[in-house]
């Protein structure tokens, strides 16, 4: 397939995958809904100085080349579509950054059995980028933070009844007490770093892709970066927890893209 990519300067970058890059409910304007201003990947509030303020500092070229195509509970099926029409937007981009692992988990016992699916969906949109944009680099991001570190920094907080409530039993990080419990937490980041192991099997068979080596595992997830404007919500991020995400995965992306 020839590209469409040819007669567009390298230039942009676009994001692909789940709420985690959508500033999801870090608005209290707009609360529980996306806040693409806020994305630690592709926003524009100073506040955050995001993965794509920081490029277009770098790189000026970049500014006004963004789209985001992420999506709350998007699973990886999705990101052929979200490639499409990303692409249609800023079709030769310098830079893509796809987070998906989250919505396919399912921590019923059948996670392992899936991850091969997993991958084949992750490989297809990547294929699609390679063909398209054959000079784009594209960068997968691990799970930001570990299981344990991320449940201990909301323990004693009115978070930890809704999240136990809402957690599949045998992922739950917190015991009847609401205590930490180490045996499911230890059993859910087993099953996170099988879809992250997937991701690295496929990234290997793409030249242009990177693997973020489990930079975004060792974020550091602190109490004050969750957002409580809305039942305690325990998954996303506030402005404080997205611009100290964007902060800390800089010097990958710096990395990867050969910025000096």
């Amino acid at each position: 397939m020839s590209t469409t990519s040819a007669s567009h300067p390298l230039r942009g970058i676009i994001a692909l995958g789940h709420s985690a890059l959508t500033g999801e409910n870090s608005d209290p304007q707009s609360v529980g809904v996306p806040a693409p201003q806020n994305s630690w990947a592709t926003g524009t509030n100073p506040a955050v100085d995001s993965i794509y303020q920081r490029l277009a500092a770098a790189d000026p070229a970049t500014r006004g080349h963004v789209v985001n195509e992420a999506a709350g509970g998007a699973p990886a099926a999705t990101l052929v579509g979200q490639a499409t029409q990303a692409l249609g937007v800023v079709p030769n981009p310098r830079l893509v950054i796809i987070e998906i692992i989250g919505t396919d988990i399912a921590c019923d016992g059948s996670d392992s059995s899936h991850y091969p699916v997993f991958g084949q969906q992750v490989q297809a949109a990547l294929d699609l980028i390679a063909r398209q944009a054959p000079h784009a680099t594209i960068l997968l991001v691990s799970w930001p933070g570990r299981p344990l570190q991320a449940s201990k920094a909301i323990i004693g907080t009115p978070a930890v009844p809704i999240a136990q409530a809402n957690s599949a039993p045998m992922c739950n990080p917190f015991d009847p007490n609401l205590g930490i419990d180490k045996q499911n937490i230890k059993m859910w980041t087993g099953i996170i770093e099988g879809y992250e192991s997937e991701l690295a099997n496929v990234c290997a068979t793409v030249p242009q892709c990177h693997t973020d080596n489990g930079r975004a595992t060792h974020f550091h997830v602190r109490t004050s970066y969750y957002n409580y404007t809305n039942d305690w919500d325990y998954q996303h991020y506030n402005v404080s927890g997205l611009a100290a995400l964007a902060k800390f995965m800089w010097p990958t992306v710096a990395k990867i893209l050969n910025l000096h």
